[in-house]
């Protein structure tokens, strides 16, 4: 009944129970009928006397069908682990490409705020320039005309000139503080004193 590759199963068991070693077995192996189909059994055998003599009881089960439907669910188990697996991979992929995309926009912004500061220097060095030809022309008219600027709406005008030459130049010093490119500092500072500046 043995199936030839399982014969050495069949018979260690055997010997086992006629030679003493064990009273009880419970084990499995292959069979071959008639036919040639092969079926799993399930062997459940003691050792016991006949006649005087050493003799087996065993009870043979054909678990062929429970076997099957065994490995029928071994294969369902590993398809849904299969599935498992790909599914926490397809997200694995979907998160990291949601992190590249944004890493992606986050140099894109990076990028154009660089491209922007560079703009900002260009153009706040550019319009400093013409200030400076205004404060000049401002201060030479004052020389120039001397007595005349004690004239109120000639003086007033100068001042004007001088206040929004002044506003035009902290405004373009704004804009290049704010697009140059600085080195964090570690400073120690009282919470209170950041409130009340901020």
């Amino acid at each position: 009944l043995a199936h030839p590759e399982d014969w050495p199963i069949a018979e260690e068991n055997i010997r086992k129970r006629i030679a003493g070693e064990t009273k009880a077995v419970h084990y499995g192996f292959r069979g071959l009928k008639k036919d040639k189909n092969i079926i799993y059994i399930e062997v459940y055998g003691t050792l016991t006397e006949y006649h005087s003599k050493p003799a087996i009881i065993g009870t043979l089960l054909d678990i062929t069908e429970r076997k099957k439907a065994d490995e029928k669910a071994k294969e369902l188990i590993a398809v849904k682990a299969k599935a498992e697996v790909e599914k926490a991979k397809a997200e694995e992929l979907r998160n990291a490409y949601d992190n590249l995309k944004e890493l992606q926009e986050r140099l894109i912004r990076s990028e154009k705020l660089a491209v922007l500061g560079k703009l900002a220097g260009i153009v706040g060095h550019e319009l400093r320039n013409p200030l400076g030809v205004i404060r000049n022309s401002v201060y030479f008219l004052r020389m120039k005309l001397g007595k005349a600027t004690e004239d109120e709406k000639i003086k007033r005008h100068l001042e004007i000139l001088d206040e929004e030459v002044n506003d035009s130049d902290r405004i373009i010093t704004d804009i290049l503080t704010f697009a140059k490119i600085k080195e964090p500092r570690l400073v120690e500072t009282k919470i209170n004193d950041v409130i009340k500046t901020s």
